[in-house]
């Protein structure tokens, strides 16, 4: 059971402290779960776009195994991430990868690996936001709140259906 429950955070505030408290509480409240934190510039939530708050959305999953995990930029470039994503996160039953990055490093040349490699892997998520300024997103897990990372999180099982949508203007990576 624990393995199967995802909690994804979306958060407007830039205090790392504050962050960092809130992390420990979620952690205490839910020490199996798997946590994937970014900060942004605004949250969607019921169709509706808001500022300035913290969004939580839990996820329990009936036979999805959920995986989470955090990757550093430091001496890494994205052949090498992709690497560790691919033994750390990816099975012939994955079918979702998210990810959240910062702004300075090359999460596209990630992506490219990614669907080179798993074109029938759905992927989501992008760059951390904060408040426009460009400098210093946060990132965090269940164990550390960092500016200079990605996580990952991947949903796998053979009959997991998945179902894309995209909207906002934005337009296809790939074909």
């Amino acid at each position: 059971f624990s393995k199967n429950i995802f909690i994804q955070v979306f958060s407007w505030n830039l205090n790392k402290f504050d962050l960092d408290d809130l992390r420990r509480e979620l952690v205490e409240i839910f020490p199996y779960a798997n946590i994937s934190w970014t900060t942004t510039d605004w949250e969607i939530i019921w169709w509706k776009v808001t500022k300035n708050q913290i969004i939580i959305s839990i996820s329990i999953f009936e036979n999805t195994l959920v995986k989470t995990k955090m990757y550093s930029f430091k001496n890494s470039n994205s052949l090498s991430i992709f690497k560790k994503i691919q033994k750390d996160l990816i099975t012939s039953d994955t079918k979702v990868l998210i990810l959240f990055s910062d702004w300075l490093n090359d999460i596209e040349g990630v992506l490219w690996y990614i669907y080179k490699n798993y074109p029938n892997i759905h992927v989501s998520g992008w760059k951390s936001w904060d408040n426009y300024n460009f400098i210093n997103p946060y990132i965090f897990d269940k164990d550390k709140i960092s500016n200079s990372w990605i996580i990952i999180t991947s949903l796998s099982n053979k009959d997991l259906q998945v179902y894309t949508n995209y909207n906002f203007s934005w337009t296809k990576i790939w074909k």
